[in-house]
């Protein structure tokens, strides 16, 4: 027992101590598309495809514990800039407000050369949103919370020691969704799914360690 704790952990320690990595920020604007729907007493109670633009800014990074696999993170903030509700009857108008979404990915990286890299991952994300609904002409506060698979792929750019010039794209897929409203004094979950995808283009500077 003690040889195998010992083992693995000097293989993590030599994992972190030969390993490498970069912490940044990014920005960009964000396109998505989802058909969302809510649903009681076992059929829909209302269908509506919602197209948005977003602006969204975020701290992320990635470390590698070898010299092309490792696992990335980052911290969105998603702030909406239009949306537009095609055969929606559910609802009249829906004011987004902003969304906090974390995420996880495990990331592959390949050096085409000292200076210039491919990185692309693949994980999960979480988002959470606080918004006003004008559900059936009553105002209700709801609470929409996201789980979704998460792929990237992009480019990184060594301009000076320590210094990289990020770009790609993200796309990201809802799984689930929970909608939680509440109204007046009452609060309760709703039935909700959402499909679609929304597709995430950056730009960014980090720090490469």
């Amino acid at each position: 027992m003690k040889k195998t704790v010992l083992m693995i952990s000097f293989l993590f320690v030599s994992c972190i101590a030969f390993a490498g990595g970069w912490i940044g920020v990014e920005t960009g604007a964000g396109f998505s598309w989802t058909d969302v729907r809510f649903s009681g007493d076992g059929k829909d109670a209302g269908t509506g495809t919602v197209s948005a633009v977003d602006f969204h800014a975020s701290v992320a990074g990635a470390h590698y514990f070898t010299d092309s696999l490792g696992l990335g993170y980052s911290a969105d903030i998603i702030y909406p800039v239009s949306a537009k509700t095609q055969d929606a009857d559910f609802y009249d108008d829906f004011e987004k407000n902003i969304t906090f979404k974390p995420a996880l990915s495990f990331q592959f990286k390949h050096d085409f050369s000292r200076s210039m890299s491919l990185e692309a991952g693949a994980g999960a994300y979480f988002s959470y949103q606080e918004c006003d609904l004008d559900l059936f002409g009553a105002i209700i506060k709801a609470a929409v919370m996201q789980a979704g698979a998460g792929a990237d792929l992009g480019f990184s750019f060594e301009m000076m020691d320590h210094l990289l010039l990020r770009a790609g794209v993200k796309v990201i897929v809802p799984v689930f969704t929970w909608l939680r409203i509440s109204y007046e004094s009452h609060s309760s979950g709703v039935d909700m799914s959402e499909y679609g995808a929304g597709v995430l283009p950056y730009i960014g500077l980090a720090y490469s360690y």
